[in-house]
């Protein structure tokens, strides 16, 4: 068997069988996601800084408001051109392996509990196919980074966030999940709110090869911290199945099923 076959096959296996918690909204934290052998190729085939790009530098991602300090690359032939030569073809591996049909399948069926009753209509017995594609992309977030507690795109329908430390020592730079003060208030997605208008409920921690993920709803308010003086870069590998069509090089896949 193809060694990535293997890895994905680990990496479904260990999310198809975590646990979801419920509280503030539906989630799931995820340790060893990763066989230890690949999350040390991960590491090791991390480009350089200077080799991404500024996330509000990429046509039709974010709005100019967006923080500058989010660093990213795409399966993209210019994003690839950036890379190492000694890298490159193991990102395009990887990116190939995680945006495999198969992959997208586990990560509805996980969350499709959360997911399907955003697109029922009343009196309906079931609510009808998902139209779903997926994007992943290599996250630098830069020490200054923070982002304020959001529910993330009417298009998005889930979001996985693979977190790529050296080590254990930095575990408050991960992700928050936020209530609102207001705990009757929602919102369907888009504005990133001020962080006085709500509560820390907790924070996944950043450590070695562990995953948070979390389907989109009108309450999964989640953010980034503002960090402290001397914090350091954190890493990330993000995966995200959408409504919509967003790269060039995604398509929809008739029938609802998400691909690359």
């Amino acid at each position: 068997m193809h060694m990535l076959s293997s890895v994905m096959l680990h990496v479904m296996y260990q999310i198809a069988n975590a646990s979801v918690r419920a509280f503030p909204f539906p989630h799931i934290y995820v340790e060893e996601v990763f066989p230890p052998e690949f999350y040390a190729d991960l590491r090791r085939n991390l480009p350089p800084t200077d080799s991404y790009v500024r996330l509000i530098d990429v046509a039709g991602k974010v709005s100019n408001e967006y923080s500058a300090s989010r660093l990213v690359l795409y399966p993209r032939d210019d994003h690839y051109a950036r890379m190492p030569e000694a890298t490159r073809q193991f990102w395009r591996d990887a990116f190939k392996t995680f945006l495999a049909e198969e992959f997208g399948q586990v990560i509805l069926s996980k969350f499709a509990q959360a997911i399907l009753p955003r697109f029922a209509k009343p009196g309906d017995d079931r609510p009808p196919p998902i139209q779903a594609m997926s994007e992943i992309l290599l996250v630098r977030d830069l020490a200054s980074y923070a982002l304020g507690p959001h529910s993330d795109s009417p298009s998005k329908l889930v979001s996985l966030l693979f977190y790529m430390p050296e080590d254990d020592s930095r575990p408050h730079l991960g992700t928050a999940l936020y209530m609102p003060k207001d705990r009757r208030f929602t919102c369907p997605g888009g504005p990133h709110y001020k962080f006085d208008k709500f509560d820390h409920v907790a924070t996944m921690p950043y450590c070695p090869n562990t995953l948070f993920a979390f389907p989109k709803t009108t309450t999964s308010f989640h953010g980034v911290q503002p960090l402290p003086a001397g914090a350091s870069d954190r890493d990330l590998l993000q995966y995200d199945l959408r409504r919509t069509k967003i790269p060039a090089t995604d398509a929809p896949l008739p029938g609802g099923q998400p691909r690359a």
